[in-house]
């Protein structure tokens, strides 16, 4: 996966957490959570080098 993808998912699942936060849903928000737990720890993994800023890393052009 991409930096830009895992942001992108982040983004989403973030998204559905408030979603169903606004519409009373216990079981969206724990898919929100769970997905958002998921794209936090495959971020954690692609930034992994500290020689370079976060940004250069995540939305470096990738071939």
């Amino acid at each position: 996966m991409s930096g830009r993808s895992i942001v992108f998912a982040l983004a989403a699942s973030i998204a559905v957490v408030l979603v169903g936060a606004l519409a009373n849903e216990a079981s969206v928000v724990v898919v929100g959570l769970l997905s958002s737990l998921a794209a936090g720890i495959l971020l954690a993994i692609k930034t992994d080098d500290t020689t370079q800023p976060m940004g250069q890393i995540l939305f470096a052009d990738e071939s």
